[in-house]
């Protein structure tokens, strides 16, 4: 628990994939693009036991759920609304000082003498790195050239104001011997960041590499 910063907990909850569990577990994760054995499920139930739906991704690409009437107790996705809000890459989130969670994080931490160690991070970028900006404005990562959004329409429309060069399979390719990723963050000021669906609380899976030597611009609804 400690890991998934809910360090407060680590002496009263464990998470396990361990099925032979099952019937013990106060709650059970389900992600719902898997497959569910749900009469398997319902034999090894017990009364007080929750049961969680979840997704990280968008509801367009999300199979018929009727068949799960009743089954759900809590919901765990993207969306603020859900009982538990989590997104893509969520163990590495930002927690902003200004957030009730964060200050019971710290007053659990003093009480509690959990020895975590807060990190404040300055988001400037240095002259050093600017001066390796050196390919362009900005640039986008893109592997699926279709999607509702209609974002490479939309980047080709932007292009006609400021110079924007798209990667990935709708684009160029990116250096063999390199993470894309990190190509990017080291050539461009800016990385635009666009989904493939426009659905609320719906954001870009991007990776903290682009955050910490570019100015992120992420379009969502």
């Amino acid at each position: 628990m400690t890991q998934l910063s809910c360090p407060f907990l680590s002496n009263y909850c464990d998470i396990t994939t361990d099925k032979n569990l099952f019937s013990k577990a106060d709650a059970v994760v389900y992600h719902i693009r898997d497959d569910i054995d749900k009469k398997q499920a319902e034999k090894y139930r017990h009364p007080n036991q929750r049961f969680v739906f979840t997704l990280w991704e968008s509801p367009i690409y999300t199979p018929d759920l009727k068949s799960y009437n009743k089954f759900f107790n809590w919901t765990m996705t993207y969306r603020f609304k859900s009982h538990i809000s989590a997104s893509y890459y969520f163990t590495n989130g930002y927690i902003h000082t200004s957030n009730n969670y964060y200050h019971l994080m710290i007053k659990e931490n003093a009480t509690k003498k959990l020895n975590l160690h807060f990190k404040k991070h300055d988001h400037q970028l240095s002259d050093e790195i600017l001066a390796k900006k050196k390919l362009g404005t900005a640039a986008a990562l893109i592997s699926n050239c279709g999607g509702p959004s209609r974002r490479i329409r939309f980047i080709k429309r932007l292009q006609n104001y400021i110079d924007i060069q798209i990667y990935g399979k709708c684009g160029r390719p990116c250096p063999q011997n390199l993470d894309c990723r990190e190509f990017i963050a080291q050539n461009y000021y800016f990385f635009l960041s666009f989904e493939n669906s426009l659905c609320m609380d719906y954001t870009s899976k991007y990776k903290n590499v682009i955050s910490k030597r570019n100015y992120l611009i992420i379009f969502s609804s």
